[in-house]
């Protein structure tokens, strides 16, 4: 079963009515063969967000986590994946400490990590905008990622979409179930 792991910018997309990832969303929800979750980090990271009151922050949380199956909480697993992931950015990224020479100050972020282990644990796409936060992981091939922004260029010229490509088309019909139904303006 495919599986898809919405970032933390997809889901504020979602939140914020952006119609290209709202029918990005949509097409991915109504694929019932694809599994689509978020990370524990991502609900923490919209809990952060200022300016919001105890009201708003709770149906934020609850439009998210009806998007999705299931919330993967973080485990010893995840947690060793995550290591290891800012360990192969960092190394990559990062600049020689004066003192022991090894890279530290790398560009991947332990929510980052967290989130990117999340979706390699669950054999998952990772779905984000924010692909720069996460290139060092793709371009080692650890990581599948996909911006909902960009259709592939040879799908293009082909004139094939793959199911998970964002197109025009919006579902005739809203997802009900565990998922419930995406924002809309």
């Amino acid at each position: 079963m495919p599986a898809v792991l919405l970032d933390t910018d997809i889901i504020s997309f979602v939140l914020e009515g952006d119609q290209t990832v709202v029918d990005y969303v949509d097409r991915l929800q109504s694929d019932k063969a694809t599994r689509l979750f978020v990370s524990v980090v991502t609900l923490g990271e919209l809990m952060s967000t200022p300016g919001l009151t105890d009201e708003e922050r709770k149906e934020m949380i609850d439009t998210a986590k009806s998007m999705v199956d299931e919330v993967i909480e973080v485990d010893e697993h995840i947690a060793a994946i995550a290591g290891d992931f800012r360990r192969v950015s960092n190394s990559q990224t990062g600049k020689p400490c004066p003192t022991c020479n090894r890279r530290v100050g790398g560009k991947l972020k332990m929510p980052d990590a967290l989130i990117a282990a999340t979706a390699k644990s669950e054999n998952a796409e990772l779905l984000t905008h924010n692909v720069s936060d996460y290139a060092s992981l793709s371009g080692a091939g650890m990581l599948v990622v996909t911006d909902p922004f960009v259709v592939p260029a040879p799908v293009q010229a082909l004139g094939q979409v793959p199911p998970s490509a964002p197109t025009n088309v919006t579902p005739q019909t809203p997802v009900e179930g565990n998922r419930g139904t995406t924002v809309r303006d």
